[in-house]
């Protein structure tokens, strides 16, 4: 009998699929390729912070990550992807909190921006402008900012992706 093969390279080539696709987030780059968020933005510039990170081979029904070695800024976006084995959207809510114990809630509102499914695997967007109530780019591990996003059932292959960004417009309703 042959061993069980990891979901792994299935999802990270469906992450890497979807990432390439055009969508509100993130659509065509100029002369192609991949581009950056296309969100309203202040006259200094927008730009990723220096700030993500990514864990694959997850399972539960909660997915979290931090932005270990050093939290973004106050007033930045973060941008949380999931992704997950299954073709129905089932994310109830993202949160973000210190790690710490107890991992004290923050209370950064994340917007839904775009699901999408294709051959068995969902991917869902999520964005916070202007985030603030965690220590500004401290690096002190149990004060590390992290995203977790709840779902309504388990999945057994999944991962999440946040990155930070500085520039976007703070209120989310203009931001994108």
């Amino acid at each position: 009998m042959a061993p069980r093969r990891s979901g792994v390279p299935k999802i990270l080539a469906a992450a890497l699929l979807a990432a390439a696709c055009s969508d509100a987030v993130n659509p065509s780059a100029p002369g192609g390729g991949l581009g950056v968020p296309l969100f309203s933005f202040s006259p200094n510039g927008i730009g990723q912070t220096g700030t993500a990170n990514g864990s694959l081979n997850e399972a539960g029904d909660s997915l979290a990550k931090g932005f270990d070695p050093k939290n973004p800024r106050h007033g930045d976006a973060v941008v949380a992807t999931v992704f997950w084995l299954g073709q129905t959207n089932i994310v109830d809510s993202v949160v973000d909190f210190v790690a710490s114990t107890p991992n004290t809630r923050v209370g950064n509102t994340y917007h839904l921006i775009d699901y999408v499914t294709a051959g068995g695997y969902s991917m869902a967007t999520f964005v916070a402008t202007n985030i603030q109530n965690f220590p500004d780019s401290s690096s002190v591990s149990g004060q590390i900012l992290a995203v977790r996003e709840y779902m309504h059932q388990g999945v057994v292959d999944g991962g999440i992706k946040i990155s930070a960004w500085h520039g976007v417009e703070e209120n989310f309703a203009v931001a994108l």
